[in-house]
């Protein structure tokens, strides 16, 4: 027995040294990442601050003068010109930019934090067939590559009569498969089933339970979800290109200004501005949920 018991401490040593080694490691990669994309950014601003012959002359050290009046170029020029469904002209400045990616990004990407969790919670919670049907679905449609849908989908919107409105995007996002789905069932899948004994003795409806309890408790999930989502969605110039052609988000601006060959929109230093009004949004919603997304992932109640 003794032999035994000592063995089985070598063994624990051992995979606690192993996993120490990993971790160390994995914790060097991610501090080489951190760095590559704190240098990265803090480049972009440098250079957003620099003059053309500065730039020229000059691109990694600090601008020899604070060029703070390529923000205001970018301001006053940063104007994006479509044509409606009416054939009509429409120009676009960046108020409007900024209103339409709040538009999409914002309403977007709240569509695509809910769906997941209203699908998930019963597939997690209730074993009935269909269950696994949906669950085995999100598996293989996560697999199996869909391509060549963007012909069909513009087809299908214009034949609903809803082509170039935010509605139609709001359509596109309504899916529970991918990634997340799976993430919130886990989620639901550890909650005990206590809760949902008790709120039933206490005659909550299945509603209410899913609204007021359930949905509560992997709040800090929902919440972290949304934000990744809505910094892909902010960042997404292609939906507008396709799908918003009279509305241009912020981020297709930033896209048109780079293919830009207007004088005053094609100085490199001028274009890297653009890009730093872009991440300001974001690094605002990052500063609001910061504390709930970079919290512990702890629920309190009763364990089974």
């Amino acid at each position: 027995g003794r032999l035994r018991g000592g063995r089985r401490m070598k063994k624990k040593k051992k995979l606690q040294k192993r996993m120490s080694a990993l971790l160390i490691v994995i914790l060097a990669l991610l501090i080489f990442y951190v760095s590559v994309l704190a240098i990265l950014y803090s480049w972009g601003i440098l250079t957003s601050l620099k003059t053309k012959n500065d730039f020229a002359f000059n691109k990694i050290a600090f601008p020899e003068s604070w060029a703070w009046e390529n923000y205001g170029v970018v301001w006053q020029n940063f104007v994006v010109t479509s044509i409606n469904q009416q054939g009509q002209k429409v120009a676009t400045n960046m108020f409007g930019q900024i209103f339409n990616s709040i538009m999409y990004a914002g309403v977007g990407a709240l569509i695509l934090a809910i769906v997941p969790v209203i699908v998930a919670y019963p597939t997690a919670k209730f074993p009935f067939v269909m269950s696994g049907v949906i669950y085995t679905t999100v598996l293989v449609t996560m697999t199996i590559p869909v391509i060549g849908t963007t012909p069909a989908m513009l087809r299908l919107l214009h034949a609903w009569g809803i082509y170039d409105t935010f509605f139609s995007t709001y359509i596109m996002k309504m899916s529970f498969g991918g990634m997340y789905f799976l993430i919130y069932y886990a989620a639901f899948k550890t909650l005990s089933k206590e809760y949902y004994e008790a709120a039933t003795i206490d005659g909550a409806s299945e509603y209410r339970i899913l609204f007021t309890i359930m949905i509560p408790l992997v709040k800090t999930t929902i919440y972290t979800v949304f934000l990744i989502q809505f910094i892909n969605l902010w960042n997404d110039y292609n939906t507008s290109l396709l799908y918003l052609p009279s509305h241009p988000t912020l981020a297709y601006g930033v896209f048109v200004m780079s293919t830009s060959n207007e004088q005053k929109l094609s100085i490199t230093p001028v274009k890297l501005a653009s890009g730093m009004i872009t991440a300001i949004p974001i690094l605002i919603l990052f500063i609001i949920f910061r504390d709930k997304i970079m919290g512990n992932l702890t629920m309190g109640g009763v364990k089974e």
